[in-house]
């Protein structure tokens, strides 16, 4: 973090160095690429025979520095610093065509012109080397050098590279062998060396030391520091001749080259002036060209007369940077390159298309959009739009088109060269849509004035559907140009709200659907609206303090709605009753009673007809006493302690963050009065320790942590150190990102001095980018604030507060708030008026700030010391302010502008003189709970009162107080609060620790809430019944006195529903769900009740098992298997259930003498397994039949036959023949004299013949004697 702020602040002078470029052989006009660090990460492009820039800049990484081209001139290389990446530009298409990652903050850049060719770039946040390989675009080592690298040159023979580090502790120039790229030794130069460049014959080295105000001449061959050269104040760049007989150098202190003979290496001549913020040299042919970064120009210098001869200026938005300019070829202008983008959102006549244009040619793009025609490759001479200028990617939208009709469209780029196209795409226009097809929904609801319609749209027509509703009128078929309401597009059914009707009116109504082809509407429906509104009004919700310490009870909360009408009238009575109700047209802010007591509250609304609400089933319970201070019991939910503490370090300097999950809690006497602050986070988990915060510079005495605040989201935090350097002051700027944190910035004032104290103070807004740090010791004590301001990770001091009627001993400064959005600040002043103390409120931003008005207590107090502390509201229209010395007071103003008023003085129920009441303050966001802090009271053990505001009265409503506070703690020193009230941080600033003394702790106390419960999965669902299941993760600090799951068929069940209880307490309980119903789908949440109310888990939703119906038939005998559960069903009809949406697999097993006969029903498959989806109920058959192989046989013995006739033409003199219940189809002849009994309607096994066989056929008896049995002859 700090080598990327130093990076930033060094790009920011004019004084740094830019990249020297190896000598480049002449050409004609060769164009310079300058790198612009500060306009979005841009390189312009100037053509050195106009002297002008040319073409638009190209577009690169974050804040580019180095620059660097190949020796064919065709790629440019830049180093983008913020973005850790180098890009890479086709010099033909001045196009990006690749972005290679490499180390942290990439600066100098160079080209290996020989051998490898490759590039290497110096990282001077990761203390390397990048090696990148031209052919792969990808780095391919990574060369580990000193501290932060910055510059680098490549020899011309391409077997070194020579590498400046420039940290004070290393002044070297590194030495890499290009053929290994490894290194091979270092050489010590002098203070912060940084430009290099290297000689034409590759024998010298030279590198500029910017604060030895030299440059170091190197034997390369040695390699050896020869000698080095005095030249002009911060030399930063540096330039060989092509023939090497002179070196060029900048001198960014002075604004001029100084020119060294390399015979002799001594400066010759005169320091040659060139521009304003000199930075950076390259060199072609005669000429030297240098950027001039707060000049926003280039400096043309002629070699042979060592003069200026030209300045090019640049926009007012270009600053020629570090290591930013290099020479190329001249190459030739060209047409802009443009590509056509798909055709969508056609429509009958219009369409949207556009173009890319992904380069300009080196001439700037002048126009650019898409032409269209009926014939191919359209040009400008058709229908075209125009979409601006300059490159690339742009929208066009094409009108005008006919229906049904093919069209050809080009994108097209127009510069000085000519017109460019891109391809040619072809699109068809739609057809026209026909009417969209709607009907009209039944009337329903209806009132006097008001009913309810609707209708549904079932076809689009072909086009879409814009626009939808009901119209209606006293006449028949109503149309859009009548009173119609408006439901939203497409297709669908909707609802619609009829109002603004007449009572006994009859009316009709129409549905309506518009889209391109026309509106369409639905049947014609009358109705005819209520002549009496008979439907009373219903309250809403209803909700009160339960007990109050005063007659007028405050109401929190009343609603009311009206079918019928609108309510006109709302009541509240102690009595269910309205009788001798005070109507009023608004909900009332408060019931009065005028006795302490128990009471019941009844809320009533009222319409205009004079329908009265029936009585409300949750009427409030409230206790009157205006005896007693209305306590609530605020709980201890966390005990913070330092996790490094010393002997009597005083933990307790708080701040919180507005969402109540970050604290910042310091002690300013850490490590012999250095200071430190440790950050605590809220998790589900509870509070912990995240991290310690120091200053980076931090020293004994500094009192770092004195003054805490953090920003809303806890991601910002500032910590004043205002003994720091003799008590001139400091402030620390911390900022997090996901769990680390890191110091941004130290912050001092401009004119700081001995003894000024800034830092004594702090405050920040909410969104952490401005903070206000006073400085109370400021010229005599009469005191100053300071505004500072962040842009991106950078602050800047915007404006000095001080008060306009300032004398000394006034202490303006002592306490400082300021706003949530940063634009109102609140800063006292405890010593004005000998010490009676006040507070004064400015507004503004920027630089522009305006003192609004003084803020003194009523009643005055001498030596009160107010203004000590202050705090704002997040809105600021609510100030707090607090009393250090005897006031015992704490003082709510509120107002805005210059209108500002004193709205309350509070004061404990039972403080006293002395208590320190109002030494700590605090407010939440929205100013309406105030939580002040007394350490003093009760013998120094110490108290912290909470306070809530309703309109303009303030009440006390709490009193935290940890269990563990003794006397001499000071529990209520320092106090802070979440932006919602519901949390507070309050610090016992002298707890004893054991061996540590008053090392100070740090409580976090809320008041009761209810439950924290979660939802547990179902498990062992079936048809009627469930297991289900939840656990009380917190009590919210009340007893939890009922627990259990609630169930529905509608979302978020609550106690309402169906519910089974589980128990009290905390942890796991499992209740049993039965009694539902199969196929079902059911809601099921957790519940657990404590004295705050209901608190609901997670819902879950799961489905009641569903049916399969499963029936045997058939003559055969089988059992039907299925996945777990098994039905196993063998006979008759069976049934069983399995979880929704399971897959079940059903499977036939033939049984004796039998095959399956295949499935009918649910299954889809006539045979083999039946596969169902549980998605509904299943019923299906399954047929056994007897294997024709087995349907007859001869009894006994184990002879079977397919037949009758061939069982008969089998058997002796006589037999019985017996068949199973099937069917035959044969002609019987009994012919053979043989005396057969004939019997049918046996089971497959021929156990038993309680069926019949049925022959499909003719028996003949001829000869013989035949008994028939149980035959059936068709």
């Amino acid at each position: 973090m700090f080598k990327q702020a130093r990076c930033l602040l060094i790009a920011l002078f004019f004084w740094i160095p830019l990249a020297i470029l190896s000598t480049i052989a002449a050409h004609a006009a060769p164009f310079a690429y300058v790198t612009n660090p500060l306009d979005a990460g841009k390189v312009v492009v100037v053509d050195t025979a106009t002297n002008m820039t040319v073409g638009s800049p190209i577009s690169v990484g974050a804040q580019p520095i180095g620059i660097a081209m190949n020796p064919s001139g065709t790629r440019l290389y830049v180093a983008n610093n913020t973005s850790n990446t180098v890009s890479v530009i086709d010099t033909e298409t001045s196009a990006v065509i690749a972005t290679i990652p490499v180390g942290l903050v990439p600066w100098g850049i160079a080209v290996n012109p020989t051998g490898t060719g490759y590039v290497y770039v110096a990282n001077i946040g990761g203390n390397s080397v990048s090696v990148i390989d031209q052919a792969t675009n990808s780095v391919v080592k990574t060369i580990g050098v000193g501290h932060d690298p910055v510059g680098v040159a490549v020899n011309p023979v391409g077997s070194r590279a020579y590498v400046t580090c420039s940290r004070n502790d290393i002044n070297s120039v590194y030495i890499i062998n290009t053929n290994t790229d490894t290194e091979v030794g270092h050489l010590v130069l002098g203070t912060f060396p940084y430009a290099v460049a290297v000689s034409p014959d590759s024998t010298r080295v030279y590198v500029t030391n910017r604060d030895s105000h030299s440059v170091s001449v190197i034997d390369a061959t040695v390699p050896v520091v020869i000698k080095t050269i005095s030249v002009g104040a911060s030399p930063v760049g540096i330039a060989a001749t092509p023939d090497g007989s002179r070196v060029y150098v900048v001198n960014g202190g002075a604004d001029t080259l100084s020119v060294i003979d390399t015979s002799t290496n001594s400066v010759t001549g005169s320091p040659i002036p060139v521009g304003s913020g000199a930075s950076s040299i390259a060199i072609s042919g005669t000429r030297a060209y240098v950027g001039n970064y707060s000049g926003h120009s280039l400096s043309v210098v002629d070699l042979s007369t060592n003069q200026v001869v030209n300045t090019i200026s640049l926009a007012s938005n270009v600053w020629p940077t570090v290591f930013g300019i290099v020479i190329g070829q001249s190459l030739a202008p060209t047409t802009p390159t443009v590509s056509t983008a798909t055709v969508t959102n056609i429509t009958a006549t219009t369409a949207t298309t556009g173009g890319n244009v992904t380069a300009d040619g080196a001439v700037s793009v002048t126009a650019r959009g898409v032409c269209w025609s009926t014939s191919a490759n359209p040009t400008t001479a058709n229908s075209c739009t125009s979409n601006g200028t300059g490159t690339g990617p742009f929208i066009s939208s094409i009108t005008g088109l006919i229906q049904n009709t093919p069209y050809h469209v080009r994108a097209y780029a127009t510069n000085s060269m000519g017109t460019a196209y891109g391809s040619d795409v072809l699109f068809t226009t739609t057809a026209p849509a026909a009417l969209p097809s709607v009907t009209t929904t039944a009337i329903s609801g209806i009132t006097m004035t008001t009913a309810t319609g609707g209708g549904n749209v079932t076809s689009d027509g072909g086009g879409t559907v814009s626009a939808r509703g009901v119209c209606w009128s006293i006449s028949v078929n109503p149309t859009t140009a009548n009173s119609c309401s408006s439901d939203g597009s497409g297709t669908g059914a909707f609802v619609s709200s009829l109002s603004g009707l007449s009572p006994g009116a009859s009316y009709h109504v129409r549905a309506y659907a518009t889209n391109p082809a026309g509106t369409a509407y639905g049947a014609d429906l009358p109705f005819t609206t209520a002549t009496v509104d008979s439907f009373p009004p219903t309250v809403t919700a209803f909700a009160a303090h339960t007990t109050s310490n005063s007659w007028n009870i405050p109401i929190t909360l009343f609603s009311a709605s009206d079918s019928g009408g609108s309510v006109t009238g709302y009541c509240v009575t102690a009595v269910n009753s309205t009788d001798g109700c005070a109507w009023s047209a608004s909900a009332p802010a408060y019931f009065t009673v005028s006795l302490d007591g128990e009471y019941t509250l009844y809320p009533w609304a009222r319409d205009g007809t004079g329908n009265i609400s029936s009585t409300y089933p949750f009427p409030v319970q409230v206790t009157v006493d205006t005896h007693a201070v209305l306590v609530a019991p605020w709980l201890q939910k966390a005990k913070l302690l330092a996790p490094e503490s010393g002997w009597n370090d005083a933990f307790g300097v708080s701040a919180m963050s507005a969402d109540g999950n970050t604290a910042l809690i310091s002690t300013f006497y850490f490590n012999s009065n250095q200071g430190a602050a440790f950050v605590f986070t809220r998790s589900v988990a509870g509070w912990s320790s995240q991290t310690k915060l120091m200053a980076s510079d931090g020293t004994s005495s500094d009192r770092f942590g004195l003054s805490t605040a953090i920003s809303a989201d806890g991601n910002t935090a500032i910590i004043g150190a205002y003994q720091k350097n003799y008590s001139q002051g400091a402030a620390y700027v911390f900022t997090r990102s996901g769990a680390s944190w890191t110091q941004q910035a130290k912050l001092t004032a401009s004119d700081g001095a001995a003894s000024d104290n800034f830092g004594y103070s702090v405050a920040i807004s909410a969104d952490g980018n401005s903070a206000i740090i006073g400085a109370h010791g400021k010229s005599s004590a009469q005191g100053a604030a300071y505004l500072f301001t962040r842009s991106g990770s950078n602050w800047s001091q915007q404006n000095k507060f001080t008060a306009s009627n300032a004398v000394a001993s006034d202490q303006f400064g002592v306490s400082v708030a300021m706003s949530g959005d940063g634009g109102i600040a609140l800063i006292g002043a405890w010593g004005r008026n000998s010490n009676q103390g006040a507070a004064y409120v400015f507004t503004g931003s920027g630089s522009t700030w305006t003192e609004r008005t003084i803020l003194t207590a009523t009643p005055a107090v001498a030596s009160e010391r107010f203004g000590y502390p202050v705090v704002l509201s997040g809105d600021g229209d609510t100030a707090l302010i607090g009393t250090y010395n005897v006031g015992n007071a704490a003082y709510v103003f509120t107002g805005s502008g210059s209108s500002w008023s004193q709205q309350a003085r509070l004061t404990g129920s039972d403080t006293a003189t002395g208590d320190g009441f109002g030494v700590s303050v605090a407010l939440n966001f929205d100013g309406n709970a105030a939580l002040v802090g007394a350490y003093a009271k009760n013998s120094a053990q110490g108290a912290a009162y909470l306070f809530k505001r309703s309109a303009s009265t303030w009440t006390e409503v709490a009193k935290p107080m940890p269990v563990d506070v003794v006397v001499s703690d000071w529990f209520g020193r320092f106090v802070a609060i979440s932006g919602d009230g519901s949390t507070a941080l309050i610090a016992a600033f002298n707890k004893q620790l054991a061996s540590h003394g008053a090392a100070g702790a740090a409580y976090i106390i809320s008041p009761p809430s209810v439950a924290t419960v979660t939802t547990d999965a179902i498990s062992s669902i079936t048809a009627t019944s469930a297991s289900a299941g939840g656990t009380v993760v917190s009590d919210g600090g009340l007893p939890v006195t009922a627990r259990g799951i609630c169930l529905s068929t509608t979302t978020n069940p609550t106690l309402a529903d169906s519910c089974v209880s589980g128990g009290s307490g905390t942890g796991a309980f499992t209740p049993s769900l039965t009694g539902l119903t199969q196929t079902t789908a059911y809601h099921v949440r957790a519940y657990a009740t404590n004295a705050a109310g209901t608190a609901y888990g997670n819902q879950r939703i799961f489905n009641t098992d569903y049916p399969v119906s499963l029936t045997l038939q058939g003559s055969g005998v089988g059992v039907i298997h299925s996945s777990a559960p098994d039905i196993n069903c063998g006979i008759g009809q069976c049934t069983q259930t399995y979880p929704f949406d399971s897959s079940v697999t059903l499977s036939p097993t033939p049984g004796y003498h039998s095959i399956f006969g295949g499935w009918q029903g649910s299954c889809s498959n006539p045979s083999g397994d039946c596969i169902l989806v549980m998605n509904s109920i299943r019923a299906l058959l399954a047929s056994f039949d007897v294997d024709p192989t087995y349907a007859v046989w001869i009894d006994p013995g184990e002879n079977y036959f397919n037949s009758i006739g061939a069982a008969y033409q089998a058997v002796g003199a006589s037999a019985h023949i017996k068949a199973c219940r099937v069917s035959l189809s044969e002609n019987l002849l009994f012919n053979q004299g043989k005396a057969i009994t004939l019997s049918g309607g046996y089971n497959s096994s021929y156990s038993d013949s309680n069926g019949l066989t049925t022959v499909n056929g003719t028996i003949i008896l001829a000869n013989g004697n035949v008994i028939v049995r149980n035959i059936v002859i068709r």
